[in-house]
């Protein structure tokens, strides 16, 4: 699962489509830890023979939220220490 992701995501004005195949990927693992609440919107490309999924991110979860803190603070932390302030 990627923070990383999630910080994209938490950074974007919501709701956000996202159809980049590895993204999509990505959001779907946050989606099934319950850290975004998403739909999956499949739409016809080009032919109309195959689809494309879409993942439309509506809102980060109270669980996203925690995650998102708890990193930052982490890395925070990190940087204290790196610079002798820890």
């Amino acid at each position: 699962m990627s923070i990383a992701m999630l910080r994209m995501v938490a950074d974007q004005r919501l709701p956000v489509d996202v159809s980049d195949p590895d993204d999509v990927d990505e959001l779907l693992v946050l989606m099934s830890a319950g850290l975004v609440a998403a739909l999956r919107v499949r739409r016809a490309v080009e032919t109309h023979t195959r689809e494309a999924l879409i993942v439309r991110v509506l809102a980060i979860t109270p669980d996203g939220r925690r995650l998102l803190r708890r990193s930052a603070a982490l890395a925070e932390a990190s940087r204290s220490q790196a610079m002798g302030e820890g």
